[in-house]
């Protein structure tokens, strides 16, 4: 065995040792919250099979198998009516076609929240910023795949900090403050500011507008991203469209998606699921998304397309089809059919 592999096996083994203790933890820790009445357990799978029909990158193309794209364990305590403590642990496969490794969990929420007012609250810990909080929750297919910024990196479904939120007749409004470390460890002193303002006219329509601003007391530039969503929702259907711009201070590199999505129930049990995005420019980053490589030198239409069938109120089976178009001919579309598998307790 070379040196290089060697000190690869060594560092896999000390990550192993390290979720093996976190997970042995957590497990001490819902065992002692079981004995309290006011805790609540629950989880999510996300389990699918797939198969790379067709890859801008030759090196995955065909590759197919089983993976887990996400497993959660939450515990949620309320001690009274105006606390809330939650914890939740992480784990899935790579999805980068190449690490070998078995699935390790790492801390994904671990937070308090306490009601300031019956319509206000205060929220300190490692938490989900108001970046796509809401709009994943009315696309509603996170089962399927991540928002369009969270799926392109722009932004991280977690951070570290302390933020407010309220509603007030159609108006909502959420500010937090971070590490802009995602759920790792801080290690700078640059910080970031989250806005999102949501706005309720009419039944089932919903606007919202947000921004944030990274590298607050750092003397690196600064980056911002500004969004706009609207939506629709009428039992049983939902449509959105997003529209987000992400930059920095020097102007150096300015991304912008524009993204739609519709959910259709045709009949009680089951939904047609379609969305479309468009990276006006090539993401610098592509390369990196978990489960669906994107190319990194041209811009492209991301498009999916699926249903979903619910054989239990927490089971269903989803076929779907997510396809990736270049607008630089050299570049091969990437195809991917799927078999998705969602289940929660």
């Amino acid at each position: 065995m070379s040196e290089r592999s060697l000190k690869e096996e060594q560092k896999q083994g000390g990550i192993m040792k390290i979720g093996i203790l976190i997970l042995a933890f957590f497990a001490i820790l819902a065992v002692a919250l079981s004995l309290q009445a006011d805790s609540k357990f629950s989880g999510d799978m996300i389990g699918e099979y797939y198969y790379v029909a067709q890859s801008h990158n030759d090196s995955i193309e065909g590759n197919n198998g089983f993976w887990f794209r996400r497993i959660y364990f939450t515990c949620d305590n309320k001690p009274d009516d105006k606390i809330r403590i939650r914890l939740r642990i992480e784990m899935g496969s790579p999805g980068d076609f190449s690490t070998k490794s078995k699935l390790i969990p790492a801390v994904k929420n671990a937070s308090i929240s306490y009601k300031l007012t019956p319509s206000k609250k205060a929220v300190f810990g490692i938490q989900s910023p108001p970046t796509f909080e809401k709009i994943e929750h009315i696309w509603g297919y996170r089962s399927l795949e991540k928002t369009p910024l969270d799926m392109q990196k722009w932004a991280s479904s977690r951070d570290f900090g302390i933020s407010l939120s309220g509603k007030k007749s159609f108006f909502s409004y959420n500010i937090m403050f971070g590490n802009n470390s995602s759920n790792k460890s801080e290690t700078d002193k640059a910080k970031k500011i989250y806005t999102s303002v949501g706005i309720t006219p009419l039944k089932g329509v919903y606007f919202e507008f947000y921004g944030d601003y990274g590298g607050i007391n750092s003397d690196k530039k600064k980056d911002y991203i500004m969004q706009g969503f609207a939506s629709y929702s009428s039992s049983p259907t939902r449509i959105g469209i997003l529209f987000s711009r992400k930059g920095d201070t020097e102007d150096t590199v300015v991304y912008n998606i524009l993204s739609g999505f519709g959910v259709f129930a045709i009949k009680e049990n089951i939904d047609v699921i379609i969305r479309y995005d468009r990276m006006f420019q090539a993401n610098a980053k592509g390369e990196a998304i978990s489960y669906i490589p994107f190319s990194n030198i041209s811009p492209s239409s991301f498009i999916l397309a699926g249903v979903s069938y619910s054989i239990h109120k927490n089971i269903k089976i989803m076929p779907n089809i997510e396809y990736v178009i270049y607008d630089t001919s050299s570049v091969s579309a990437d195809v991917y059919p799927r078999l998705t598998l969602y289940y929660k307790w």
